[in-house]
Parts: structure tokens; sequence; C-alpha cells
């Protein structure tokens, strides 16, 4: 009979192992579709803080116009 801590070693190892073989699956990108990727990634970012600075910008002025400030 097994012992809880060699129950729970023989888990984790069965786990490891199984996560081995899931991970050899996994279909990685090459090194220009990361590149891309990641500038795609990058300008989207970029966009969407100007775009979101700039409705900042303008609600703020807005909500000074309308308060009078």
């Amino acid at each position: 009979m097994l012992s809880y801590t060699e129950l729970r070693m023989k888990k984790v190892k069965e786990f490891l192992n199984d996560l081995k073989k899931i991970i050899k699956e996994i279909t990685w990108p090459n090194r220009e579709t990361l590149i891309q990727l990641t500038v795609v990634v990058i300008l989207v970012s970029v966009v969407s803080g100007a775009f979101l600075g700039a409705a900042d910008f303008g609600f703020t002025k807005l909500i000074s116009l309308i308060t009078l400030r």
C-alpha cells in the first residue's frame, strides 16, 4: 500500500508526463509570425491608448465648459 506522500508524488509525476505530451502537440508560431503578431498587438495598444487619451481630454474639456470652471 502506498503512503499518502508516495501517492501524491505518483500523481504529480503523471501530471507532468501528461503536460509534457500536451506541450509537444502544440503548434508554436514561427519567428516571422511571432514578430508580426507582436507588432499588431503594439499598434492596437498605441491606437487604443491614443483614442482613450483623446476621449478623456475631450470629456474633461466638455465637463469644464458645462461647469463653467
